[in-house]
């Protein structure tokens, strides 16, 4: 029986639970918002009779890329989000070969089709030439007589394809490149193509069925055209061009022009850019000319008959230029900007013909970003920016399971949401401005407007945050002048603005607390239990050759351009917004300063990689004491995500970049003593890095971390497919889970 009892006792203690840190599933906290974006250049369309497919250049993310979308007849969008043909491409054209949408466009400076099905499933890409392209003013345009695809380009490349776009022979033609308008036609077996050469000339060329060259001649010599089209009755061309005011002439299957030369449009006096030609198609007995009188302009059309004369406009009722028409039996559509948003519009049979069933095409998700959280103990708070394009935003507030509501439809910079006394506060900056305005935990509005509580110079560069306790809220500003002595010396660089909140409104106290003009940066604040902690960075960047020598609180004389000494300062401000350090205290020196964050009594902060690798992009840790002891934390070359206290320890989030689009986060946990005692990884996150990239004062990956009673970390995403660049706003609970202790 004795024997047994070490074994009893080793089951007992195994069955004694340990806590390790754990990620729930992922929560959202906002909707998958779908908008129309403005960003659509290069577009073009096509048709198999019942679908039609637009393809445009969009910029909804950088790099730009090639995307295409499908429309039913009746005007029913079947791509919400757009299908991206390729990443960082550019679109040249789309046509209906008999068999298959053929989609040509750039990558990279190379050349390529992909076929696309009516059911919207792309083929692989078939490259063409083998040989660089420059993309500044490319064009591409394609025709087909029915058993090939003839593709030109506008640097006098081209390409006989098969139906499927598998190429049979290349092409090279007579001149350098077409600067001033492209244009494409079959007649029969026969093509013909019309350039607007850069040397100043009118020029057609035929190409046979087997992709030899036919007639070469030149229309119109020392001219520029603005837009040059091709359109095909069967038997022969109609060549329309644009030189101030708009031209057309006949040209036979064998290459011949066919006097006269047609004045399609009079404006005394003719000026070069009056008009530019958008579109030539040919429809029953007639041809179909769109275009512009002015850049920027709504469109005109004219019809034109087989002997060329002006039977009127043939399309009534888009109210933006067009870029592009298509047919379908008797009717058609047409593409182009209609308040700046590129939309189809279909044409039934008549003339003039109203214009029906507007569509948006070039439609993105609402980019949701910024995320921030908040948590009182026994609730959870999440505030972010929804993005529909550079100048149109909204700051939005929900909790998890409730509809988000809006906060201000103005939009602009988040710099926090933060609960004080069971209100939640929100906190963003609209250009030069501050605003806040709070909410009850059920999210019904306290202030019924957003308050504007303070302002800051030079808004587009300025760096803010935000902390709450005892029953205020401390928001610190840092104002980047240019160090050079030009500012008044009465402007704070470093300052904070002490809000507290009564039934009558919210009550504001301004507070310099540094100024060294050019050097404090990054401001930050944390509650420490009885006052406000604000940390800053005094630091100057890599491209600045050297610091101004002199005083000045902070001042930091030994620097070069690449290894700048760099210190953190701190100063406390009490919640009712009394400075209470005039002196600010140094806590650390570190190299490279980059990124700053505070907690609880203690600041963590990144470097950056020098431009010569001098130094490698590091994080550390230290107590904001003077003259602290610093703590390495490693995460080279890592996205600092956000730091926050956790029950006498600490949470630090980071993320590692692995290609273009995707981060691997993880979460830190720290001690007491800033040892890290856990490194808990998260799944994949699909961003979009370059945009990150251009806004290094955001969060670098729209995470935020909160720590306590609600662990939690909310971070922003591309939720919809490869293709959609339609974000949401996630949140994650990081939670205590038992584990068993292991049997030795």
């Amino acid at each position: 029986m004795m024997k047994k009892l070490p074994v009893l006792l080793l089951l007992l203690l195994g069955a004694v639970p340990l806590f390790s840190l754990s990620v729930q599933r992922e929560t959202p906290v906002s909707a998958t918002e779908l908008a129309p974006t403005p960003y659509a250049r290069h577009a073009q369309i096509a048709t198999d009779g019942e679908t039609y497919v637009a393809v445009w250049t969009d910029y909804r993310s950088t790099p730009i890329s090639a995307y295409a979308g499908r429309v039913r007849a009746d005007g029913t969008l079947l791509d919400p989000v757009g299908i991206r043909v390729a990443p960082n491409s550019q679109a040249g054209a789309v046509i209906w070969s008999g068999e298959t949408f053929l989609i040509a466009y750039l990558q990279e400076g190379m050349v390529k089709v992909r076929t696309f099905s009516p059911d919207g499933v792309l083929g692989e890409p078939i490259e063409l030439f083998g040989s660089y392209v420059l993309t500044e003013s490319y064009q591409v345009r394609m025709a087909t007589n029915g058993d090939s695809v003839l593709l030109i380009t506008s640097d006098a490349t081209a390409s006989l394809l098969e139906l499927d776009g598998r190429e049979r022979r290349q092409i090279s033609f007579p001149w350098v490149h077409a600067q001033r308008g492209l244009g494409v036609a079959a007649a029969g077996s026969t093509y013909l193509v019309a350039v607007g050469a850069s040397t100043g000339s009118l020029r057609t060329q035929i190409v046979t069925a087997e992709g030899d060259f036919g007639a070469s001649r030149v229309l119109q010599q020392n001219m520029t055209t603005n837009g040059v089209e091709v359109a095909s009755d069967g038997e022969r061309f109609l060549v329309a061009w644009s030189r101030g005011n708009l031209h057309a002439q006949f040209v036979t299957r064998e290459g011949v022009p066919v006097e006269p030369v047609l004045a399609l449009t009079a404006v005394d006096p003719v000026q070069f850019y009056t008009h530019a030609i958008t579109g030539l198609v040919r429809r029953g007995g007639e041809y179909l000319l769109m275009y512009q009188t002015w850049e920027g302009a709504p469109f005109d059309t004219m019809r034109l008959g087989d002997d060329g004369q002006n039977r009127g406009p043939l399309l009534t009722g888009f109210g933006g230029p067009l870029t592009d028409i298509v047919l379908n039996g008797e009717g058609g559509a047409v593409l182009g900007h209609e308040a700046n948003i590129l939309s189809v519009a279909f044409f039934d049979a008549g003339a003039p013909a109203p214009l029906r069933n507007r569509t948006r095409v070039s439609i993105a998700g609402k980019r949701q970003r910024e995320i921030r959280l908040a948590s009182d103990g026994g609730g959870l708070a999440a505030a972010w920016v929804a993005v529909l394009d550079w100048d149109d935003t909204d700051i939005m507030l929900s909790r998890p399971g409730s509809p988000a509501v809006m906060v201000d439809a103005a939009g602009g910079k988040l710099i926090d949401t933060v609960f004080e006394s069971g209100t939640i506060w929100v906190l963003w900056q609209r250009e030069t401005k501050l605003y806040a305005r709070r909410f009850t935990q059920a999210l019904q509005p306290i202030d019924a407007e957003p308050v504007l509580f303070g302002e800051v110079l030079e808004g587009d560069d300025v760096e803010l945050a935000a902390a709450a306790g005892g029953s205020a809220v401390a928001v610190v500003y840092n104002v980047p002048l240019d160090g050079y002595g030009y500012e008044p010396e009465e402007e704070a660089h470093i300052g904070a603005y002490v809000l507290r909140g009564t039934a009558a409104g919210i009550g504001v106290t301004a507070t310099p607390i540094a100024s060294e003009p050019g050097y404090d940066r990054l401001p930050r604040v944390a509650w420490g239990g009885d006052t406000f902690t604000v940390v800053w960075a005094n630091a100057t960047g890599y491209y600045i050759s050297a610091r101004r020598e002199g005083g000045g609180i902070g001042t930091n004389d030994r620097s070069s351009s690449y290894k700048p000494d760099d210190r953190i300062l701190m100063a406390r401000v009490a919640a009712s917004g009394a400075l209470l350090d005039t002196n600010p205290r140094e806590i650390a020196r570190s190299k490279h300063l980059h990124a700053l964050a505070i907690a609880d009594g203690v600041l963590v902060w990144q470097t950056y990689r020098t431009p010569d690798l001098s130094s490698r992009q590091l994080m550390y840790a230290a107590r904001a004491v003077p003259n602290a002891t610093v703590v390495e934390l490693g995460g080279e070359d890592m996205l600092f995500g956000a730091f926050a206290s956790d029950s006498g320890g600490f949470l630090l989030t980071r993320a590692r970049v692995l290609d273009s689009s995707t981060l691997a986060p993880e979460v830190l946990t720290l001690d007491a003593s800033l040892a890290v005692t856990a490194r808990i990884g998260l799944q994949l996150i699909s961003v979009d890095i370059m945009y990150l990239s251009m806004y290094p004062e955001v969060n670098p990956y729209d995470a935020d971390v909160i720590g306590g009673p609600m662990r939690a970390i909310g971070y922003a995403r591309i939720a919809e497919d490869e293709y959609g660049h339609a974000n949401r706003v996630y949140v994650r609970r990081l939670v205590d889970t038992p584990r068993r202790r292991a049997l030795r």
